[in-house]
């Protein structure tokens, strides 16, 4: 399922980036698994958050953010 990024901040009732869900990477055998390329997992969210709210999903897979690829935890907090 995919959620663009930008509706989930529009949740947000500040400026803090506060999202609601903790990133884990995706590993090598899990994308071959499942055939994809590379991606962030959500691994938690948050009750009552904006991920949750957004109908973020554990387990979901985010390959991108405003069209920018992102295969890293690293690449995800950049953003």
């Amino acid at each position: 399922m995919q959620i663009p990024f930008l509706a989930l901040l529009s949740l947000l009732a500040t400026q803090t980036a506060y999202i609601g869900f903790s990133p884990r990477e995706l590993g090598a055998d899990e994308a071959n698994e499942i055939g994809i390329d590379g991606g962030v997992v959500v691994a938690k969210i948050a009750k009552e958050s904006p991920a949750e709210k957004g109908g973020l999903k554990e387990k979901d897979i985010l390959q991108e953010i405003n069209g920018e690829r992102i295969d890293t935890v690293d690449e995800y907090d950049a953003f």
